[in-house]
């Protein structure tokens, strides 16, 4: 038995199908790194969110399962 999946990334690996997509605040490496332990092919987009009220802007990762 492997170790338990704690993160939200890991979890979505492991149980979205293929085409599947979903949005994180790690960094593209730490997703193709955590892929690559589950087995998983990935393709990741650097994206800049904006928040419309205050300005703010926030760098996020968009991965969908290959």
């Amino acid at each position: 038995m492997g170790r338990k999946q704690t993160s939200v990334e890991s979890i979505a690996l492991n149980n979205l199908s293929q085409g599947s997509v979903f949005y994180t605040l790690k960094q593209d490496k730490d997703i193709t790194a955590i892929a690559s332990y589950y087995g998983k092919k990935v393709s990741t987009e650097r994206l800049i969110t904006i928040n419309p009220i205050s300005a703010e802007t926030q760098r996020i990762v968009k991965v969908t399962i290959l």
